[in-house]
């Protein structure tokens, strides 16, 4: 373990040792991780519990924010000139695999070195505005009181292969436990402690990808496309967490997002902020999306979700996207069963 890494463990474990009621930042800083009592930080367990587990060749695209129940406001302090002073974005954290200053969440080293794909969580709320210590937490929790207070934390990541995973897990204030929110405990049956009842590893799951019903052509230059609503049974393998909240309240529903391309380029990468809405926050089982796509040149489009956590908080990456096309040669495929792929007037179902 190098000195930087045991300095950011020697934080984070410090940090942990203690549960301190809460109403403000001020130190000490409300505290979270996958800490039960019989470990200092889970990773080091031999049975490999408590850890956050991403695949392999996603692991460095990890991303994540953590945020209070209901409070939904964004915005990460000092990013925008009108939020200076950890005055907005109250409540919430970030961490980007291209961020490593960001202390709560860590590749895990078992003794022989960094685990490829396994990381741990572990800090607190505190230090907002600190440059080295927590530069993307700001605002402070406002829950009404500590004993209603639950807290969540969204992850997401992508692989070279155009797949994208996530996770959202939450967990309830524990007074009186190692940490003031206890991530080990993820099979929702559990009540909130730090026992190890109920605990285990954070496993992101593969975002559903995007499925087509039906295409036909508008016009020259417009297509639709009619697009399958996902179900929360479809992401259910992806949310863990304690008793303190269910399924249908710790995500909202999801999106729908479309990236249009030069007919044969490269899959789109999944980081979602270079796609474009083509909904807004659906419900989940809501029936099939129409989209109208304007194509005034030969186009591959491609459709990806995005899952929508409490708060409308979504994941940094859509999921794995599926294409179709259009554009002003393409000939009208007709009932919306296949789509027009080239060739000697080929058609093939656009979901294959």
């Amino acid at each position: 373990m190098n000195l930087k890494k045991l300095a950011l463990v020697l934080i984070a474990v410090a940090a942990l040792s203690a549960a301190p009621a809460f109403a403000t930042c001020a130190d000490p800083a409300p505290t979270f991780g996958q800490l039960f009592a019989g470990s200092p930080f889970c990773p080091s367990e031999p049975t490999g519990l408590c850890a956050v587990i991403v695949p392999a060749a996603a692991g460095p695209s990890l991303a994540a924010r953590f945020w209070g129940q209901t409070q939904g406001n964004f915005a990460v302090d000092n990013t925008t000139p009108s939020c200076p002073n950890a005055t907005c974005g109250a409540d919430n954290g970030a961490y980007l695999a291209f961020d490593p200053n960001v202390p709560w969440i860590l590749q895990a080293d078992e003794g022989s070195g960094p685990v490829p794909g396994k990381f741990w969580i572990g800090g607190d709320w505190g230090a907002s505005g600190d440059p080295v210590l927590n530069p993307k937490v700001d605002g402070c929790p406002t829950f009404p009181t500590a004993s209603s207070a639950v807290m969540l934390i969204g992850l997401s990541a992508s692989d070279a292969a155009g797949n994208g995973y996530f996770a959202i897990a939450w967990a309830k204030n524990v007074p009186g436990a190692k940490g003031d929110f206890e991530f080990s405990t993820v099979n929702k049956t559990a009540a909130p402690n730090d026992q190890g009842t109920g605990a285990g590893n954070i496993v992101l799951r593969q975002v559903p990808k995007a499925f087509i019903t039906a295409s036909s052509r508008l016009s020259s230059t417009s297509h639709s496309f009619s697009v399958r609503s996902l179900t929360l049974a479809q992401i259910s393998n992806g949310l863990y967490g304690d008793n303190s909240m269910t399924d249908s309240t710790a995500v909202q529903g999801f999106k729908i997002y479309q990236r249009i391309v030069p007919r044969g380029s490269a899959v789109p990468a999944n980081t979602r902020t270079a796609w474009t809405a083509a909904s807004g926050t659906l419900a989940f089982g809501a029936p099939d999306t129409p989209i109208t796509v304007n194509c005034a040149t030969n186009s591959d489009v491609y459709f990806a979700y995005s899952i929508v956590g409490d708060s409308g908080f979504e994941m940094a990456q859509v999921g794995t996207s599926r294409a179709g096309q259009c554009g002003p040669t393409l000939a009208d495929p007709g009932k919306g069963k296949v789509i027009p792929r080239g060739g000697k007037g080929g058609t093939v179902n656009p979901n294959n």
